[in-house]
């Protein structure tokens, strides 16, 4: 990857627009391919329903190979060798040849046992926490023992702090899966889909095209200055050549009197023209909270937070933004967000009382923190 992105540096200010945003976009797919399916080799995902042992892990791994048959029997899994595999070491000599009944029926009684199993996981967590730290300690392993030891102590104390939240914490917002709206006839609930996502878009569109209601919006301002502000009007303002119409208010003046005081003193501070460095990169990504969600493409904090110690895929994930970046040709995938309601009022789903917030991708967004802010 490194390679091919130092030929598309070398080869980039020879290729017209169209093609170098096409060369850069392809290079910053495969680099998410990759990202994506490092995660997939590398993650290793537990439940957090229930506290995990042997005994506990060995009954969620007999449910994930009955659900699996199931997938089999509906077609879903094209190559049943892995399938085959992993069954037999659940004792599980032929269960492709397991009737759908007596799996439906196995993967019922899976779930009770598992279910049974909560009160006892708790037990059954310590215990095998103190039978690794005996092993450790029979073979004299001290590394092993203070890892072991800092593992009781930590999952203690989140015990004890869980209990201490369920009582002083306030009540925190839950996922919106319906929407309240103030409609002729009264308030009137949406819990579907399609109607959830039909009434924000309604809502939202209203919400935040308010500004087109302002007086830069209409009349001769806006046939002067248009959406961009990049009109022959804006530099005689920034001159302080504009004459305002006669109908122009107040209020409107001071405010593009104001853009022009603002100019002419960021006129005295020289532009930064320069790339992000390494040294940012690391210094950020090394103490950002894994858990922040971002990104539609699925390059979330964590695929960041985790290359920070190599500094060869730093230099990669750098020399990619600022190849975008110094050109002024962003990624396509900047260019999408998603959409996210917030509940203000813990319980309140009302459409008015749910704040709407656009996830960016996490390295568009760290490059504006770095410049902008």
């Amino acid at each position: 990857m490194q390679r091919k992105l130092d030929v598309l540096t070398q080869i980039g200010p020879n290729l017209r627009h169209r093609h170098f945003q096409y060369l850069h976009n392809k290079y910053d797919s495969e680099l998410g391919d990759f990202m994506r399916n490092a995660e997939r080799h590398c993650t290793k995902r537990y439940t957090t329903t229930l506290e995990y042992s042997p005994t506990v892990g060995q009954w969620l791994k007999k449910r994930a190979v009955l659900k699996w048959i199931l997938r089999w029997h509906d077609g879903k899994v094209p190559d049943p060798r892995n399938l085959i595999r992993t069954a037999k070491r659940q004792q599980m000599d032929d269960p492709l040849g397991i009737p759908r009944l007596e799996i439906e029926s196995r993967l019922v009684a899976c779930m009770q046992k598992i279910y049974q199993l909560r009160q006892q996981a708790p037990a059954l967590r310590k215990r095998h926490l103190r039978w690794c730290l005996e092993l450790a300690r029979d073979r004299a392993d001290d590394t092993a023992t203070k890892e072991i030891q800092e593992i009781i102590k930590n999952e203690a104390r989140r015990r004890q702090q869980r209990t201490i939240n369920a009582q002083i914490k306030p009540q925190t917002s839950r996922l919106v899966v319906n929407i309240t709206v103030d409609t002729p006839e009264g308030k009137q609930e949406y819990s579907s889909k399609e109607e959830v996502e039909h009434q924000t878009a309604q809502h939202l569109r209203q919400r935040f095209s308010l500004g087109q209601r302002a007086p830069l919006h209409h009349g001769t301002l806006h046939n002067d200055f248009g959406n961009l502000a990049d009109t022959e009007a804006t530099h005689r303002l920034f001159n302080g050549t504009y004459v305002f119409p006669p109908n122009c208010d107040t209020a409107t003046m001071q405010y593009l009197q104001e853009a022009m005081h603002i100019k002419a003193a960021m006129e005295q501070y020289p532009m930064n023209t320069q790339a992000v460095t390494s040294k940012e990169f690391t210094t950020f990504w090394s103490s950002a909270k894994e858990s922040t969600s971002s990104s539609k493409s699925g390059r979330h904090f964590g695929h960041y937070k985790a290359i920070t110690h190599d500094p060869a895929l730093v230099n990669i994930h750098v020399t990619n933004i600022n190849l975008a970046t110094t050109r002024g040709e962003p990624l396509t995938r900047w260019c999408e967000g998603v959409n996210v309601l917030l509940e203000k009022v813990a319980g309140n789903s009302h459409i008015d009382k749910l704040r709407a917030i656009c996830l960016l991708e996490a390295d568009f967004n760290w490059w504006l923190k770095i410049i902008f802010a």
